[in-house]
């Protein structure tokens, strides 16, 4: 490629449009995300006095929506909807703060969150392909240049942006249904620290709570190479994973690794 001047400024160019493509994809997921949160928060809150069978259910709908005009009646907010899906009793906690939340807006509310939630990382990991195309749009203008190293600079940048495009969720597993079943508390934590989890992440993890949940397998240890996210991916989502209404979990790390 490095004496190949037409090949390095072919490369460029379909650098320079799959950028294009992605931050196109990424103002349309954006904007998608947007709305949804508008739409999402709204069913949530919704109260339909219509929906009231007895006139005194209708005055008790009414007096609920002024009081939540008046701010004596709390809203349900888009964090709290996400701290819901960790929840086991998501309905009732909902229901809990709206309890005019009808069956089908309480589905459709549920069904909403994740999607906005798989949207908004989607949003974060498009922009992370898009600096890694930039980056190997610098190495190449390096390498047409002439740049010393630059050939095995395009080699990395091309793999880190290979490896970006092509990673997918490996938490999701397909039912016998055809259709898509996985646990929600690795798409939250993917939303909260904006990240896409790697295969080998959610593997660790998986193997960990596996054995917790199961006596007779008793201790288990693993090792993950540096910079694989022992400290910042696996540890506080083994912590979320395990952690229940009967138990919580300490971690102990040194003293250099609390920042995290």
């Amino acid at each position: 490629l490095a004496k190949n001047p037409k090949a390095v400024a072919a490369a460029m160019a379909q650098v320079a449009r799959l950028q294009q493509v992605l931050e196109a994809a990424e103002r349309k997921e954006l904007a998608t995300v947007e709305a949804c949160v508008a739409h999402t928060v709204a069913a949530a809150n919704s109260v339909s006095v219509a929906a009231a069978k007895t006139d005194n259910e209708q005055l008790l709908r009414i007096g609920f929506t002024l009081g939540r005009m008046g701010g004596k009646t709390a809203k349900i907010s888009l964090d709290f909807l996400v701290a819901a899906l960790l929840s086991s009793t998501c309905e009732a906690d909902m229901q809990a703060v709206n309890p005019y939340l009808s069956p089908g807006n309480l589905a459709y509310v549920g069904a909403s969150v994740q999607e906005l939630l798989v949207r908004a990382v989607r949003v974060g990991h498009l922009r992370r392909a898009g600096v890694a195309a930039k980056a190997l749009e610098a190495v190449l203008a390096d390498l047409r240049d002439g740049a010393p190293g630059a050939e095995h600079g395009v080699l990395l940048q091309s793999k880190s942006l290979a490896d970006l495009l092509t990673a997918r969720r490996h938490y999701l597993r397909t039912t016998t249904a055809g259709s898509w079943q996985f646990d929600p508390r690795f798409l939250v934590f993917e939303f909260v620290h904006n990240l896409l989890l790697r295969r080998a992440q959610v593997q660790l993890v998986e193997d960990f709570v596996a054995a917790a949940s199961d006596e007779s397998k008793g201790s288990l240890c693993q090792q993950l190479l540096m910079g694989a996210g022992k400290t910042t991916v696996v540890a506080p989502l083994l912590a979320l994973m395990l952690a229940d209404r009967t138990r919580i979990l300490v971690q102990v790390v040194p003293r250099a690794l609390l920042d995290f």
